[in-house]
Order: structure tokens, then C-alpha cells, then sequence
């Protein structure tokens, strides 16, 4: 079993900051993202006072992803990615 060392992981970000770059976008994307899911569904509750509406707006708003990932999945790895 692989061992989590805070020391190593801080170490390979000041070596590496293009990489550090990237991670720490990437982590306020994801913050930002969760943060607006929780805005949008207290906001629906507001609008609606209804604990129903606000499942079904769940739902309705992780469909397109439940129905798209996996087609989109096969698709990447039905393409090619080697260039012609």
C-alpha cells in the first residue's frame, strides 16, 4: 500500500509548477462547481418550498450527464488519437 507523505506531495508541487499551475485551476474549478450546485439547489428550494421539486430538478440536472458519459466515453476510445 502506497503511503500519502504531505512532505513529498509539497515538494513535487514547487519542483513542478507548471503542473501546481494546473492542479490548483483545476481545484478551484471543482470547488466553484460544487459551490454552484449547492447555491442552485438552495435558491430552487427558496423559489419552489417544495423538498420534491428540488429531486426532481436533481434529476433533471444529472440526466444529460448519466445519459452522455457513456457515449462519450466510447467515443474516445472508439477516435483515434494518433495523428494521420
Amino acid at each position: 500500500m502506497i503511503r500519502f507523505k504531505l512532505s513529498r506531495f509539497i515538494k513535487f508541487l514547487k519542483e513542478n509548477l507548471s503542473f501546481f499551475k494546473v492542479w490548483l485551476g483545476y481545484s478551484q474549478n471543482t470547488i466553484g462547481g460544487r459551490l454552484t450546485i449547492i447555491a442552485r439547489t438552495v435558491l430552487f428550494y427558496q423559489i419552489t418550498n417544495s423538498a420534491s421539486a428540488v429531486a426532481i430538478f436533481s434529476i433533471f440536472s444529472m440526466l444529460p450527464i448519466i445519459l452522455l458519459s457513456p457515449i462519450a466515453g466510447w467515443f474516445s476510445d472508439f477516435t483515434s488519437r494518433k495523428k494521420s
